[in-house]
């Protein structure tokens, strides 16, 4: 530029002869350039600013151009690091150029660890790295900036995609994402095949379950307890019972449920019936004493056929042949429970006779004859044998009694031993009986 100015250019010939040439001449000055790059982060636009003309011309790494005087490189790749050169001509089409330098830092790599999936009301647990600071969101509203975020699954609302934004030292960004599941605890119900009724009930319960069921524990509430998705149970005793199962799902997640089961009231069938010792000829009353429930039906059956019967709670019954008997009472509570008993009777003859088995006839008062005691009965007929047969005593009347004597023969005391009586009699009804049995006299 100092050179521009007025030149005077002399020439001579060959004779000698002098001339001169004066010419102005002007020199225009180079562009003062200046150039800068950036510092990036890895995927991000890099801006190459340059200035001092009035075009621009770039080139750099990855076969990079550019005629804009600030040049874009879009979404800038690790590659894109590196010197780039530029090409300035000013007004005056002079050139010159420049240098500027590109840094990439790399994008860091944030990743994600979960402990999904996990059943709801449990804690979901998200574990972030590749940064130095975090920031999370996810499903219904969540939000956290620690490393390691918790979330209280209290709802499958939670169930999502959750995003990680890290930032590393360089304040290069990076975002990923993880799902995340919230399984539903099993919704189950209890089925049962009855719920209520008579001892002993046998029961059989079924667990129904909105997802695949594993394993199933039940306690039966009556102190028993039971596997499997069905359970059976017997209740002999009254009361209302308390069932319940837990299960676990194909999802690992727990459920339960409960049932109830009413065993009513069973009825204990007992009745008294008098006299003690009836005959036939008497009217024996039964007396209902059933206990522990309300009665509303009773059913007596007072020999083995179905002919003699009665549905009355406190019934009359006459037998009229003497004999060993069983009674059975059928009882049925208002709630349809059945109870039965069985006692037997023993019924008399219309008659009855008694005999002692010895007596001491040695004139001191006490058991010194031998005689029968009776009722019932219209013709009588006592004898008294020896060990040889021989007939010692006789009698028609039932009031006459035998002394230990033998009369007949002026013995007024026999000697001690067992004797052999006979008796013949006819009862009320005109039946004849006889009955023979030992006695001994004891002197």
């Amino acid at each position: 530029v100092a050179n521009t100015g007025i030149i005077n250019l002399i020439v001579t010939d060959a004779n000698g002869c002098v001339n001169t040439i004066t010419q102005n001449v002007t020199v225009n000055p180079l562009p003062i350039v200046n150039a800068t790059g950036a510092v990036v982060c890895q995927n991000a636009n890099a801006t190459l600013s340059a200035n001092g003309g009035v075009t621009y011309s770039w080139t750099g790494p990855n076969g990079f151009t550019s005629n804009s005087q600030n040049a874009v490189i879009p979404n800038a790749p690790l590659t894109a690091a590196g010197m780039y050169t530029v090409f300035v001509t000013n007004a005056n089409t002079c050139t010159n150029t420049a240098v500027a330098n590109i840094a990439v830092n790399p994008a860091p790599t944030p990743n994600i660890s979960t402990n999904s999936p996990i059943c709801i009301n449990n804690i979901l647990s998200l574990q972030g790295s590749g940064g130095v600071a975090y920031s999370w969101t996810g499903p219904n509203g969540y939000s956290s900036t620690a490393q390691t975020a918790t979330v209280n699954a209290n709802s499958v609302a939670y169930s999502g995609n959750y995003n990680l934004t890290v930032v590393d030292a360089n304040g290069c960004i990076a975002t990923t994402m993880a799902p995340a599941v919230i399984n539903p605890n099993p919704n189950i119900s209890i089925l049962s095949s009855k719920n209520i009724g008579c001892p002993p009930l046998c029961v059989t319960f079924t667990c129904v379950s909105t997802t695949s069921i594993v394993t199933s524990n039940w306690t039966m509430g009556d102190g028993s307890n039971n596997s499997g998705t069905t359970a059976q149970a017997c209740y002999a005793s009254t009361g209302i019972f308390s069932v319940s199962a837990g299960v676990t799902d194909v999802n690992g997640c727990l459920g339960s449920a409960t049932s109830t089961v009413g065993i009513y009231p069973k009825p204990v069938a007992d009745f008294n019936y008098a006299p003690i010792k009836p005959i036939i000829t008497d009217a024996v009353n039964f007396t209902d004493a059933t206990y522990q429930a309300n009665i509303s039906s009773w059913n007596w059956y007072f020999m083995n056929t179905a002919q003699y019967t009665s549905n009355q709670q406190n019934p009359t019954f006459v037998y009229t042949e003497a004999g060993n008997y069983v009674i059975a009472l059928v009882v049925k509570s208002d709630k349809g429970c059945v109870d039965t008993i069985l006692k037997s009777i023993v019924v008399g003859e219309d008659y009855g006779i008694f005999l002692p088995n010895s007596f001491t006839p040695n004139a001191d008062g006490l058991n010194d004859i031998f005689f029968a005691k009776g009722y019932g009965i219209t013709k009588f007929e006592m004898e008294v044998f020896d060990r040889w047969g021989e007939k010692i005593f006789s009698s028609n009347d039932l009031n006459e009694a035998w002394d230990g004597s033998y009369q007949s023969k002026g013995v007024k005391l026999l000697p001690e031993g067992i004797y052999t009586w006979r008796i013949k009699l006819t009862n009320v009804f005109g039946k004849s009986k006889e009955l023979t049995g030992h006695v001994t006299l004891i002197k």
